[in-house]
């Protein structure tokens, strides 16, 4: 797998703040985590997003003995208490002004939820597809993240992260341009980018990508069978008896 994380900040916007995060543990045992967060708020509640990732990092690979599935389900879980509290105690600046997506991946699966106005962008074999739509919507209770999704990615695939800005920007004139790439590779996106770069002005926030290599199987060579007469094999017998004869008696 790769990540690609692109920041777009070209307007200083007073009252937003947008982040991504990316862990990967060196075993590898539970996959990679992928946070990206965006804020819009007139308080300087911007240190949420930073304590949420850091919650849902801790949690997610707290428990080396669990699924990826189970140990994003936890995590996500130890991320709403954590807003419950704030909640609690009047902090309640960020609902209606914060959205999230919280993404595992190992090997070839994906697991993810989200909150708010952030797309994933599915783009296989050159059509998209929006992956999180069914999760819109559906937050129940006091909940911020409520549901949870997964699929298989297969080689090549490439999952788009878009805070709200950074989609119209992605809709509007990159969109068409990598579909039109024949077999389009994430390296292409700064190029993309820097061509409409006099448009981007407009917009800020974060487009994070996400590249499948797929799982390639290691291909071993079969060997050719080597017949040896019967013949040959009598005589290396023969040879085998005698030698052992003569060390015997000598």
């Amino acid at each position: 797998m790769q990540v690609f994380d692109f920041n777009i900040h070209p307007k200083l916007k007073k009252g937003h703040f947008s982040k991504s995060f990316y862990f990967k543990e060196e075993n590898n045992l539970l996959g990679d985590l992928c946070v990206i967060g965006e804020l819009n708020s007139v308080s300087k509640d911007f240190r949420i997003i930073n304590e949420i990732a850091n919650i849902l990092k801790e949690y997610f690979f707290e428990n080396k003995k669990i699924d990826t599935e189970t140990a994003l389900e936890i995590a996500l879980q130890q991320a709403n208490e954590y807003l419950k509290t704030l909640s609690r105690k009047g902090n309640i600046r960020w609902l209606g002004n914060m959205s999230l997506a919280v993404i595992a991946i190992k090997d070839c699966q994906i697991y993810f939820s989200k909150n708010g106005s952030i797309k994933l962008i599915l783009l296989r074999n050159n059509e998209y597809h929006d992956i999180a739509e069914h999760l819109e919507e559906q937050t129940s209770g006091n909940n911020f993240f409520s549901n949870t999704a997964k699929g298989d990615l297969i080689n090549n695939d490439n999952v788009f992260v878009l805070t709200k800005e950074l989609y119209q920007f992605f809709e509007n004139y990159l969109a068409q341009r990598i579909i039109r790439i024949d077999n389009f590779q994430p390296k292409l996106v700064p190029k993309l980018i820097k061509e409409a770069k006099e448009e981007l002005k407009t917009y800020s926030g974060i487009l994070f990508l996400i590249n499948s290599k797929g799982k390639k199987k290691k291909i071993v060579p079969k060997l050719p069978k080597l017949k040896i007469p019967k013949e040959i094999l009598l005589i290396i017998g023969l040879l085998g008896i005698l030698i052992v004869s003569y060390l015997i008696f000598n």
